[in-house]
């Protein structure tokens, strides 16, 4: 069980508490996770509504991080992030893993699923 870091206590003086002006010249590409323990899932859709052009992405799936969970959003993620090219608005992607599922044998790693998203990639 974890604790939210708003009841620590702590105070920071010199915070920047606004304004928020929400003028973005790119799309901005939002992520939601249909079962995040974290963050629920129904504040995906308001929580891009506050920028004009956002672009929201549900995986269909489990847990608290996107990377490496679903290959479909990261190669929306890389695309996004190297062509700064979003994906539609209301695009789904499955979760490659299903919670308790055995791991692969040969677990790639990170910097192996970010090459094989790059090459992908519609040229």
């Amino acid at each position: 069980m974890g604790i939210q870091c708003e009841f620590l206590g702590i105070r920071d003086s010199d915070a920047f508490l606004g304004p928020w002006p929400n003028d973005v010249q790119a799309p901005v590409l939002v992520f939601g996770t249909r079962h995040d323990p974290a963050t629920p899932y129904e504040a995906t859709r308001p929580y891009a509504n506050l920028y004009p052009d956002a672009r929201m992405v549900t995986v269909e799936g489990w847990g608290h991080t996107t990377i490496g969970q679903s290959s479909c959003a990261d190669r929306y993620i890389t695309q996004y992030l190297t062509e700064l090219q979003a994906p539609r608005d209301g695009v789904t992607c499955a979760q490659d893993r299903k919670p308790f599922d055995p791991l692969p044998t040969a677990k790639q790693t990170m910097s192996q699923k970010v090459r094989t998203a790059l090459s992908q990639l519609p040229r």
